[in-house]
């Protein structure tokens, strides 16, 4: 049984053809020997000899050709890497990595290149910043949810707001930003100072205005982009009049919007990173300034650059199709009212927002007060008692009266003592009250021996003269100041009588 045995596994064994063999096997075949007398003269099976013969003929074939491509073509030069990195090199790559310790291998490999520096390796990179300590990348858990991506480019915007950072000499910003699903293309993207509903709306209508209209939006639950009762919020209207629809991430899970976290965290190592190196190194940035290099950067750097999960870069995915017009255009100025209620105030003001806005309406009067994206309105009684355009406000300073507002039941309490008071006769003939309460009791302040009024500014930095307030500094507040009247002008001084603001006032006319 043993011998049995031994037979069988004998006949079994494989021989394999030599390179000697295989090229006799091709001679005898080639005069006219037939298969199956070479599979028995060499123990193999006849698909053996086929594979021999096919393998000999291939094998001529390529060696024909590569003959030819010698003759023809001289051979090219291997591109050519710098073998030997200098101290000087490492040196610099290790500044710049300390410079921006946000910028990965690769992106820091390409600056390189940009500044005229020879090309490395990604391998010489890894070698420089791990011998100098710089490499810190820490490992990530293994993803447990599930990738989704959509099948062509607008038929799903992601949008997010970024979170607040602080750059010196403008403050805190808050980032809006639109990004396409399926090519990681950003159709617009801004800064603002603070995070209300209305910047969502500007984003999304600029997006809309360059590259069409997207099929459906993808947010979070904040009160930007959801309301929180049963009416629609601005931008929710927004989306429903361009036909546009929305889609809220699960609550608690913010992995469904990773993609545009992923591109938040890109535009801070690199531009925000960028951007703060040149504020420390000396440039004065402003909001427009910053949204305008924010804008050159996607277009020179981001949109260009071969995205590491499409392996296309996101201008070329993006532009594969047009996106749809909006027909009828929609006016983007209708949704970003914001309404609120107010109470005017005793001195006959509305405040809001940090504003001190003055009506001439009476105290605790219920008002309304609409703010557009350029004008600040007050409504009464159903219609419109005054509108202020939002760039001539400031927070420091109270607003200015309209000219030819005035009360008639206000009288003025500081009457110069080269004025005559008038009678009561010659106040157009009106009956006064029989009791006048005690906070309208005229006192009059004379001037001193060298004609100056002296005058307290109140909490706001405003100057009572003639029952009118007149803003001077709100760093001046509650400061003594003088006052020397001329003509239809007064003049505002410190203690130290310098001049400190010129005011030209209405004098009126005594009956």
């Amino acid at each position: 049984m043993a011998e049995e045995t031994d037979m069988k596994i004998k006949g079994k064994t494989q021989h394999h053809l030599t390179p000697l063999e295989i090229q006799a096997i091709t001679d005898a075949r080639a005069h006219g020997v037939k298969v199956m007398g070479l599979a028995k003269q060499y123990g193999v099976s006849r698909q053996s000899i086929y594979n021999a013969i096919r393998a000999s003929k291939e094998a001529e074939a390529r060696s024909a050709s590569r003959e030819c491509n010698d003759m023809d073509t001289a051979p090219r030069p291997k591109r050519r890497r710098s073998k030997r990195i200098t101290p000087e090199m490492e040196q610099s790559i290790s500044d710049m990595k300390r410079k921006y310790p946000t910028w990965g291998v690769d992106y820091l490999r390409e600056q390189w290149a940009r500044a005229g520096n020879p090309l490395l390796s990604r391998a010489s990179i890894y070698r420089v910043l791990r011998e100098a300590g710089l490499q810190t990348r820490q490992l990530v858990e293994k993803e447990t949810f599930q990738r989704f991506e959509m099948v062509r480019p607008g038929q799903l915007y992601q949008m997010d707001i970024e979170g607040k950072l602080y750059l010196p000499g403008i403050g805190w910003v808050y980032g809006f930003a639109a990004l396409d699903d399926h090519s990681r293309f950003c159709p617009a993207f801004r800064y603002y100072t603070d995070m209300t509903l209305s910047n969502g709306i500007l984003v999304l209508n600029e997006a809309i205005e360059k590259h069409g209209v997207p099929e459906a939006m993808y947010v979070d639950n904040g009160s930007q982009f959801k309301s929180q009762g049963e009416r629609l919020n601005n931008f929710e209207l927004f989306c429903a009049a361009h036909g546009i629809a929305i889609v809220n991430t699960a609550p608690g899970r913010p992995e469904g919007k990773g993609k545009i976290e992923r591109f938040y965290e890109t535009v801070e190592n690199q531009f925000i990173t960028w951007v703060r190196a040149r504020i420390k190194d000396g440039v004065k940035y402003a909001l427009d300034q910053l949204n305008k290099e924010l804008d050159e950067w996607l277009q020179g750097q981001y949109h260009v650059r071969v995205h590491g999960t499409t392996k296309e870069t996101p201008a070329a995915r993006f532009f594969k199709e047009r996106l749809r017009v909006p027909d009828p255009p929609v006016d983007v100025a209708k949704y970003l009212e914001r309404s609120t209620s107010r109470r005017v105030s005793k001195t006959g003001e509305v405040s809001y927002n940090g504003y001190k806005i003055q009506v001439t309406l009476p105290a605790h009067s219920r008002v309304i007060v609409v703010e557009t994206i350029e004008t600040i309105r007050i409504e009464y009684g159903g219609g419109l008692h005054r509108e202020i355009k939002k760039h001539e406000l400031s927070k420091e300073m109270n607003v200015k009266r309209q000219d030819g507002i005035s009360s008639k039941a206000n009288m003025p309490d500081e009457i110069p003592a080269d004025i005559e008071k008038p009678s009561i006769d010659s106040q157009n003939n009106e009956k006064e009250p029989e009791k006048r309460p005690s906070r309208r009791i005229l006192v009059v302040y004379g001037p001193d021996k060298d004609g100056l009024y002296h005058r307290t500014l109140s909490s706001c930095g405003v100057l009572k003269w003639m029952r009118d307030g007149y803003c001077i500094s709100r760093k001046l507040a509650k400061k003594e100041v003088l006052v020397r009247p001329e003509g239809d002008r007064i003049h505002v001084l410190d203690e130290n009588k310098n001049l400190i603001r010129t005011l030209v006032v209405k004098v009126k006319a005594q009956k």
